[in-house]
């Protein structure tokens, strides 16, 4: 039932963060209600690394009035409203899809169509089937109608439709019935876990019963959802339940918490996935690899004189401690090699190893990032990941790919991963600063030694560094100069280090007397050194210093004579600090593969 009275009405819903306030009715139990029958989840039950090609904003309707009265709340929507979006959507070239299309996006990657976009309603209203039903109908537009069963067939000013009503639309095949629980509590996730149970079972039973078939998606009422909710709704065997927080379905925490966006805010959900389709860039590149021998090149591209690798068999190696480039590559055997990824403690003279975001090294351990605070500010970094004959990038969504599972339903033989910095280069074209930004670490703009690693267009692998003290918008356009195709930004700065075949090719010092600081990740590169033709590689290499063994020169960090420090604004450095806290007491390694510091084996659901 409906409070009276506008302005009460708006001030209680909004401080129910835009959910639907109604009076609870009572949570009565139903006897004989079959056990569900909706079928078993598929192996891999989550958000899919492949459907993050696309960006799909899921928007939520209420009740679609004639007109708006004294007893109209703010998630009301005129007919005019209604319609009014639904046309500016479609000259804006929007696809609508089905809930179960939708499904089949976020967990296995299925294709949808450009720019599609998803419509759910909360509460059966009559005003649907009145008002919005046949407008969907006439144009074939799905839409969901999520319902609470209690409610259904009750009067007053804005009444429910009937079971009849209900299996009506159902029957019709254009409208999904999904649950909206038994009473709509207003915080289901405060509930004990029995009251919780019951709302998400036996509502869905209820609904089954009616309809005939299994009831597979949930909304929770006001969004209100937690761990031991989301767990619960599993048992009970939904496949997929919607939340209210705003952002494409793809950027969600997982597949029992889809974003939604209230219907209100329709315009900027289809600005958000629009800027993210290409500022992300909401993008699964994927590519065979090609392991040729290790060739270096120096020159000047797009202005910017850098180092780089093409070729080699990549592997990633993450130390107890820290040590130099070129340390590791002897201890791996390597022909050459480039610091890696970004960590958490950024001093020069820190021997903290942790490493900001996820990552798997070729011995098989894979480690999750285990800050959560720091997680929400790496959504849509990029992630590169490969194996015996594969290589990949895409967004990173920390809610799935914190874990193992959802990088290997991807590539089931991966052998390494790590989060980047920044996606430098997509489809041989740089990204631009204004691209990067939202995601990109905070500094990446300051003007230092910079590195990457990527891909060119014939499948080598190609790492990079600069010669010079340039920005990330600045290297990639160099990177793409260079013939890259894909590329994502390493650690840089006092930690770039470019060596090959025991040379020291590009330091993170503007002195190359001074080596760069020890890292605790880098990537090494295996096989055969191909001698270079050029005349002006090899006179460099003829002075070059040795990266390591007799006669190299130790980390400044070793020997006392730290590297210059560089003044910086207040402002940068508190955002550099916000970037890298290191965690304490946590461990670097974790029993297996599958095992990440945020998982526990055989750990129960609280009570």
């Amino acid at each position: 039932m409906r409070k009276s009275g506008l302005v009460f009405g708006v001030l209680l819903c909004s401080s129910l963060l835009f959910g639907c306030p109604r009076k609870q009715a009572p949570a009565a139990s139903v006897p004989g209600i079959p056990v569900s029958t909706t079928p078993p989840p598929p192996t891999y039950d989550d958000i899919s690394v492949r459907c993050q090609n696309a960006r799909v904003p899921v928007i939520m309707y209420h009740d679609i009035i004639k007109k708006r009265g004294a007893k109209s709340a703010w998630f009301d929507c005129t007919v005019t409203e209604f319609t009014s979006a639904i046309d500016k959507l479609k000259a804006d070239g929007a696809s609508f899809v089905s809930l179960d299309d939708l499904y089949k996006h976020l967990n296995t990657g299925f294709a949808l169509p450009a720019k599609s976009v998803v419509l759910t309603f909360d509460d059966n209203y009559q005003g649907f089937y009145d008002n919005a039903y046949p407008i969907l109908k006439q144009q074939k537009i799905p839409s969901v109608m999520f319902v609470h069963t209690n409610f259904v067939g009750t009067g007053g000013d804005h009444p429910k439709m009937k079971w009849e009503t209900v299996k009506a639309l159902d029957k019709e095949g254009l409208c999904t019935i999904g649950s909206h629980t038994l009473s709509h509590p207003d915080n289901l996730k405060n509930l004990p876990a029995t009251d919780q149970t019951r709302e998400l079972s036996e509502s869905k039973s209820l609904i089954e019963k009616q309809l005939g078939h299994p009831v597979k998606y949930l909304a929770y009422p006001n969004g209100s959802n937690g761990d031991v909710t989301q767990q619960i709704a599993k048992t009970a065997g939904y496949l997929m339940a919607f939340t209210i927080e705003n952002g494409p379905a793809e950027e969600s925490p997982n597949i029992l918490a889809v974003n939604r966006y209230v219907h209100t805010r329709v315009d900027k959900a289809w600005a958000d996935c629009r800027k993210a389709e290409t500022d992300v860039p909401a993008a699964v590149y994927e590519a065979k690899v090609n392991a040729s021998p290790v060739h270096l090149e120096m020159g000047e591209y797009a202005g910017v004189k850098m180092g780089l690798t093409r070729g080699g068999a990549p592997v990633t190696v993450h130390s107890p401690g820290r040590q130099s480039v070129g340390e590791f590559i002897d201890g791996l055997k390597g022909v050459a090699g480039i610091n890696g990824t970004f960590f958490a403690d950024a001093h020069v003279n820190g021997t903290d190893n942790h490493l900001i975001g996820p990552a798997q090294t070729a011995d098989g351990y894979f480690v999750g990032d285990d800050a959560p605070e720091r997680l929400p500010r790496l959504v849509n970094r990029p992630i590169i990941m490969w194996g015996p004959d594969k290589v990949a990038i895409f967004p990173f969504q920390p809610g799935t790919m914190n874990r193992a599972e959802a990088i290997k339903n991807f590539m089931p033989d991966f052998t390494d991963v790590f989060l980047a910095g920044a996606w430098l280069v997509h489809g041989g074209v740089a990204r631009t600063r204004d691209q990067m930004e939202a995601q990109a670490a905070s500094d990446s703009e300051e003007t230092r030694r910079r590195a990457f690693f990527g891909v060119d267009v014939t499948g080598q692998f190609v790492a990079g560094a600069t010669l010079e003290v340039v920005s990330t918008s600045k290297m990639a356009e160099a990177a793409a100069a260079a013939g890259v195709q894909e590329a994502v930004l390493l650690d840089s700065g006092f930690s770039t280090s470019l060596i090959y075949d025991n040379k020291i090719i590009v330091t993170g010092h503007t002195s190359t007397e001074i080596p760069s600081r020890p890292v605790p990740h880098a990537i090494v590169l295996k096989g055969t050194v191909a001698p270079s033709e050029d005349p002006a590689v090899i006179e460099f290499l003829k002075t070059a210093d040795l990266a390591s063994g007799p006669g190299s020169i130790k980390p400044s960090v070793e020997s006392g004579d730290p590297p210059p420090r560089r003044r910086r604004s207040r402002r940068n450095r508190r955002r550099k600090s916000e970037d890298t806290t290191a965690p304490t007491d946590n461990p670097t390694r974790v029993p297996g593969p599958d095992m990440t510091p945020l998982q526990k084996p055989d750990q129960p659901i609280p009570p």
